[in-house]
C-alpha cells in the first residue's frame, strides 16, 4: 500500500480502535459488572459504566479496488479495564468502510462487549474524529433487555474511555 493508502489506513485502524459487528468476545476478567468499571447508578434502574479501552492492533480486510475503499472492513477485538488497571472484559467488531470523507473515512461500525455477567451491543455510524456516539442495542445476562446510548473517546495513544449509559 502507498504511502497515502496506509495514511488512509491508520485513520480507519484509530476509528476502528474502539467501536464497533457483533461478535462473540470471550471473557478475560472474572469480576461481576458492577466491578467491572466506574459504575454510577440512576434513577429508575439506569446506570452508566465506564470503562478503560485498550486498542488491538490495526486489522483491516482490504477489498478490491486496492487500498483504502468503501467496502474494506476493520475488525478488532480490545481490552476494558477498570480504573485499577485490570481487565474486566473485552469488546469485539467490525467496522465496514461506507464512506470517504475529505477527513477520512464513515464506517458503520458494530461491536460487543463481554463482561462476567453478560454481554452489550452497540452500533453507530461514526468517522474517523476522535468521539464517536454509540447507540445500545441491547445485550444478553444481566443486560438482556438494557437499551441506552454510549460514546467512545480516543486518546491518540492506543487507549480510550467507553463510557455506557444504560436503561433497563
Amino acid at each position: 500500500m502507498d504511502k497515502k493508502g496506509h495514511r488512509h489506513g491508520r485513520m480507519l485502524a484509530l476509528l476502528a480502535g474502539g467501536t464497533a459487528t457483533v461478535l462473540v468476545a470471550a471473557l478475560f476478567g472474572t469480576l461481576a459488572a458492577s466491578a467491572n468499571s466506574k459504575e454510577k447508578p440512576g434513577k429508575g434502574g439506569e446506570r452508566t459504566l465506564t470503562f478503560v479501552v485498550h486498542f488491538s492492533p490495526f486489522n483491516v480486510i482490504d477489498l478490491p479496488p486496492a487500498g483504502l475503499s468503501v467496502g474494506d472492513v476493520s475488525m478488532f477485538h480490545d481490552e476494558l479495564l477498570d480504573d485499577g488497571g485490570h481487565q474486566v472484559g473485552v469488546e469485539g467488531g467490525s467496522c465496514p468502510v461506507t464512506q470517504l470523507i475529505p477527513t477520512g473515512v464513515e464506517v458503520v461500525c458494530s461491536a460487543a462487549v463481554s463482561l462476567a455477567d453478560g454481554q452489550i451491543t452497540l452500533q453507530g455510524l461514526v468517522t474517523n474524529a476522535p468521539d464517536k456516539p454509540l447507540a445500545v442495542t441491547g445485550g444478553t445476562g444481566r443486560y438482556r433487555t438494557t437499551r441506552g446510548d454510549g460514546a467512545l473517546h480516543e486518546n491518540g495513544d492506543g487507549t480510550g474511555i467507553l463510557t455506557l449509559h444504560l436503561v433497563p
